[in-house]
């Protein structure tokens, strides 16, 4: 029995950022962005949707007629947007 939340907006920035330094896409992130001082803003969307779902698992005891607990299963989120406003040169940069 999913759960489903679905929140709108109406713009957003995208953001380049580093989750973690210590692997190697972490580390040429960083350095990407200290060699170039670039600003973690990259662009801007619009009309951004983003879509949480969570899956709730019921479980039964042997002999039992109800659920005795509810579990936490997958859960997934995903997300779009109308259109994206991106840096052009920082694009230009990135594909060498």
């Amino acid at each position: 029995m999913p759960n489903k939340d679905i929140f709108t907006g109406s713009d957003a920035s995208l953001v380049l950022a580093v989750d973690d330094n210590s692997v190697e896409e972490g580390k040429l992130a960083d350095s990407l962005l200290t060699e170039y001082e670039l600003s973690s803003v990259v662009g801007e969307l619009r009309d951004v949707r983003v879509q949480v779902n969570t899956e709730v698992r019921a479980y039964h005891a042997i002999g039992a007629r109800h659920a005795s607990q509810l579990r936490t299963g997958n859960i997934t989120i995903t997300g779009s947007s109308e259109r994206a406003h991106i840096n052009g040169a920082l694009l230009r940069l990135l594909l060498g």
